[in-house]
């Protein structure tokens, strides 16, 4: 069911001597950074959270983009309002630089909840993103975290650049070509607008990775 979506492994370790740094030098938000410098300030709290992160923030954190995001996407579960209060509190200390108190927050949430917008059995793919003190947060795994952004990009159409970062081979587009086509729920726009313009995006896209799409 089509809905507004949000979009090689690598589990981030920064050294806790290297926190003050990134608390410092942070400038809208670096999610990687974010999270390091968010993950101290639970500890100091004596708050802890464990979640899946999902778009830019997850790609960052992987280290497969660098660009900086809006926020930081959790997909599950809800973020708790005490939580989401501490998020608010670190975004107004002086120096660190989210954009707003919400820069962490559950708006794909929605997605767990409608059949077809996540790929059957997500959850027991998931991969480890960051582990810290007091944050412990998974993402999806490779390939469906690539639907995701597919998905996005033939819905939006602003995912391009992240779909190119993730480098995905012909056999990968392939696997992930019936999730995106089944994406929209509307049989006749999914035969009159969605197919098309997904194809038209997965030919961009190959064109732009030097390779075809099976």
């Amino acid at each position: 069911m089509r809905l507004t979506t949000p979009a090689a492994p690598a589990l981030v370790s920064i050294a806790k001597d290297e926190y003050s740094h990134y608390l410092y030098s942070m400038i809208s938000i670096n999610p990687t950074a974010t999270l390091v410098a968010f993950d101290q300030f639970l500890h100091a709290e004596g708050l802890s959270f464990e979640a899946v992160v999902i778009g830019g923030a997850a790609l960052h954190a992987l280290g497969i983009i660098t660009r900086v995001t809006e926020d930081v996407d959790v997909l599950v579960p809800e973020v708790p309002p005490i939580i989401a209060d501490a998020a608010a509190r670190f975004a107004a200390l002086p120096h660190t630089e989210p954009q707003e108190g919400s820069w962490l927050n559950s708006k794909s949430y929605d997605f767990v909840q409608v059949p077809g917008c996540l790929p059957d059995g997500w959850r027991e793919r998931l991969q480890p993103l960051f582990r810290g003190a007091a944050l412990h947060l998974e993402t999806l795994g490779r390939l469906d975290l690539l639907c995701t952004k597919l998905v996005a990009l033939v819905d939006r159409g602003t995912d391009l650049e992240d779909c190119i970062a993730l480098a995905p081979s012909p056999e990968e587009l392939a696997a992930a070509w019936p999730f995106v086509v089944a994406y929209e729920g509307n049989p006749e726009s999914r035969e009159v607008f969605w197919i098309p313009r997904a194809r038209a995006y997965y030919a961009r896209l190959a064109q732009e990775l030097g390779h075809g799409v099976s």
